[in-house]
């Protein structure tokens, strides 16, 4: 990506996926209920280039005025040192149909973790600078996807299906960078005895 400087341009982000079709061993055929079962899992990784066109370059303002006369001035921090948000996520899951597929169920569960985030740090006024752009922080995304299909009557003038399908997410930030705050607490609230709620936080969901 060339929104990054030279030396952190290249990303490299494997994966690996692995699927075993139980159904076809010759230990199941008598399991005559059983049509399909398949076991999956994979394991790979994902780069994430996603800030401005110059966030690592820096950028100068041009509208400016400096003694009555025109000027230019920095606007916006470089960092030479951002590099690729990098997520890693595990996924696990089978897939089973019974009785002639009159009945199925698939389900999954994944483990995702982003390290490095590109996050927009504040800096202190004396800097000149509202924020910059820095690889900081790492947050966890986990859950599981349940689905379950059935034909309950299926006749030739009149077919019933049903689907249930429970879906379950949560998120959990594992790291942010030292402000000096309890829990690395970003925006949010702090009440007069100093209980802090709101924003970001250390071992909170994102925005609770």
């Amino acid at each position: 990506s060339s929104r990054f400087t030279k030396g952190h341009q290249w990303g490299f982000f494997p994966g690996a996926s692995l699927g075993w079709i139980v159904s076809e061993e010759p230990f199941m055929k008598r399991l005559s209920a059983v049509d399909n079962l398949k076991l999956r899992c994979s394991y790979g990784q994902t780069g994430n280039n996603s800030i401005g066109l110059y966030d690592a370059y820096g950028l100068y303002s041009t509208n400016v005025k400096y003694g009555g006369n025109a000027g230019i001035n920095p606007s916006t921090m470089p960092n030479n040192d951002l590099t690729w948000e990098e997520t890693n996520q595990l996924d696990a899951g089978f897939d089973l149909s019974l009785f002639g597929e009159r009945l199925s169920l698939s389900a999954d569960y994944f483990d995702k973790r982003t390290k490095n985030l590109l996050f927009s740090v504040t800096l202190p006024n004396t800097s000149g600078f509202s924020s910059v752009q820095e690889n900081t922080g790492e947050v966890k995304f986990y859950g599981y996807d349940l689905e379950i299909n059935s034909i309950n009557i299926q006749t030739e003038n009149f077919r019933w299906d049903t689907r249930l399908t429970w879906s379950y997410i949560k998120n959990k930030v594992l790291k942010l960078p030292y402000i000096g705050r309890d829990k690395n607490r970003i925006g949010g609230i702090t009440l007069a005895d100093g209980t802090a709620f709101g924003g970001i936080a250390e071992g909170e969901s994102l925005y609770s």
